[in-house]
C-alpha cells in the first residue's frame, strides 16, 4: 500500500515541468558562456624524413624499408632515436623561439565572452626591447588611443600609466622599449593589448614538452611531429621553423666536419711534403759528397 507508484511520479514531473525547463535553460546558458570563455586549442602536424647511416653514395633515402628488411633495423633505430633527441634538444628549441620571436606574446580579452585571445602575427602593435636580456620576464598593457599615441599600463604596483608616441624609444619601468604599429592597428583602437616578454629558455622548454615526435614505422626513417597551441598559425609555424633549424644545424655540423677533415688532410700533406723535402736534401748531399 505504501509502495512506489510510477503514475504519481509522472504527474509530479508534468506538474513541475516549467521548473525543469527553466533550470535547463539556465544551465545551458551558463555552460555556453563558460565554454566561450575557454581558450581555444589547435593542433598541427608534419612529417619529415631524416638521413641515416645506411645510405652512401648517391642514395638520398637512407634507411629505406627494403634495406631495413635485409640488413635489419638495429642501426637505423639507433640513428633515428639519436636524431629525435637532436631535433628536440634545448638549443634547437631556443633557436626556433628566437627565429619566430615567440618569447614576446600579445593577447586581449574579447568583449562578449571575455576570452583570452592570442594575437600571434595579428597584433596591432609590435614591441621591441633593445636592452632587455632574453632571459628576463616582463608584462604590461598597450592601449592604442589614436593614430599617433598609445597608453602603457599594468606594470604592477602603483606605477602610473604612460602616454607615449608610436615609433619612439621610451624609458619604461621594464627598460627601453619601442612600440611600432602594424597593419591591424586601426582595428584595435581603445582595446587593451597585453604584452608579455618571457625567458627564451622557459618558452623553449614549454615547446619541448608539448611537441611530440614519433616514428612513422620501424622500417623507415620518417618522423611524425605534432604540437598543440592556442594559435593554429603559430602551431604550423613552430613545426616548420623547428625543421628548418634542424636542417641548418645539420648542415652546419657537416660543414664543421668537412672543415676539420680538410684541415687535417692539409696538415698531413704539409708534414709529408716537409719529410720529402728533407729526404731530397739528404739525397743531394749524398750525391755531392760522392761526386754522383
Amino acid at each position: 500500500n505504501s509502495g512506489f507508484k510510477f503514475k504519481d511520479l509522472v504527474f509530479l514531473v508534468l506538474h513541475n515541468l516549467h521548473w525543469f525547463i527553466i533550470f535547463a535553460l539556465i544551465g545551458g546558458i551558463v555552460s555556453f558562456y563558460r565554454v566561450r570563455q575557454e581558450e581555444r586549442v589547435y593542433s598541427s602536424s608534419a612529417s619529415m624524413m631524416i638521413k641515416t647511416t645506411m645510405s652512401a653514395g648517391s642514395e638520398s633515402m637512407r634507411g629505406s624499408s627494403a634495406i631495413n628488411t635485409i640488413a635489419g633495423a638495429g642501426p637505423i633505430i639507433s640513428t633515428v632515436n639519436n636524431e629525435i633527441m637532436v631535433l628536440k634538444s634545448q638549443s634547437n628549441m631556443e633557436n626556433m623561439v628566437r627565429e619566430l620571436n615567440l618569447n614576446v606574446g600579445y593577447s586581449y580579452k574579447t568583449k562578449v565572452a571575455r576570452r583570452n585571445r592570442n594575437l600571434y602575427k595579428e597584433s596591432p602593435v609590435e614591441v621591441s626591447f633593445p636592452d632587455m636580456d632574453e632571459q628576463v620576464s616582463a608584462s604590461f598593457s598597450v592601449t592604442p588611443i589614436d593614430q599617433n599615441h598609445v597608453l602603457l599600463d599594468d606594470f604592477g604596483g602603483s606605477i602610473p600609466s604612460m602616454r607615449v608616441n608610436l615609433n619612439d624609444t621610451v624609458i619604461s619601468p621594464v627598460g627601453r622599449i619601442v612600440i611600432a604599429p602594424t597593419w591591424r592597428y586601426g582595428d584595435f583602437l581603445n582595446t587593451v593589448i597585453m604584452v608579455r616578454h618571457r625567458p627564451v629558455s622557459s618558452v623553449a622548454a614549454s615547446y619541448r614538452s608539448r611537441i611530440l615526435v614519433r616514428r612513422d614505422s620501424e622500417k623507415n626513417a620518417i618522423l611524425k611531429l605534432s604540437v598543440t597551441d592556442s594559435s593554429p598559425r603559430r602551431a604550423a609555424d613552430v613545426l616548420n621553423a623547428l625543421m628548418e633549424v634542424y636542417n641548418k644545424e645539420s648542415i652546419a655540423d657537416q660543414q664543421r666536419v668537412l672543415d676539420f677533415t680538410e684541415k687535417f688532410i692539409n696538415d698531413r700533406i704539409d708534414f709529408l711534403m716537409n719529410d720529402i723535402h728533407e729526404y731530397e736534401q739528404v739525397s743531394v748531399k749524398f750525391k755531392q759528397s760522392h761526386n754522383i
